[in-house]
């Protein structure tokens, strides 16, 4: 199973829906309640994204395609901050934002991602810059996804 921390459960994007969809069909099955083979991707309650059953030999090319949606699945599961809940929605409150502590908590805690990139074999040019987000909440710091190329 690989677990896709979304602190706050900030919004996905159609376009990022549609890339864990097929990496959904493409590297997971599930027959536990029917019989029959379907692909298995499930939102929690806890605002986490989940891929289940999928095989040893497609982990590195199931995280490596996660990362194109601009989510990964570090500090999806461990010992650490699996991911900090707050109401997508309270950007609009006048009484207190939970979302934009959310970010700035599961921020924090986040684990170093160097060897993560290396491992999962990430490609730098799926690393969202900071002038790439949408909006303040998935606005990235300028020590997260940090990658110098071999080439530059």
């Amino acid at each position: 199973m690989i677990r896709i921390t979304i602190p706050g459960g900030d919004p996905i994007s159609r376009k990022q829906w549609d890339i864990l969809d097929d990496l959904s069909t493409e590297y997971t099955s599930s027959d536990s309640y029917t019989g029959r083979s379907y692909p298995s991707l499930r939102l929690t309650t806890r605002q986490n994204v989940q891929f289940h059953w999928i095989e040893k030999k497609n982990l590195v090319d199931a995280v490596s395609g996660i990362a194109k949606s601009g989510f990964y699945s570090i500090n999806g599961c461990g010992d650490n901050v699996r991911n900090v809940m707050g109401c997508p929605q309270s950007h609009y409150s006048n009484i207190f934002n939970a979302n934009e502590w959310a970010q700035k908590v599961g921020k924090y805690f986040q684990l170093p991602t160097s060897a993560y990139i290396e491992i999962f074999e990430i490609d730098p040019d799926y690393i969202r810059k900071e002038d790439e987000c949408n909006d303040a909440n998935t606005q990235i710091t300028k020590n997260k996804f940090q990658y110098v190329s071999k080439s530059a």
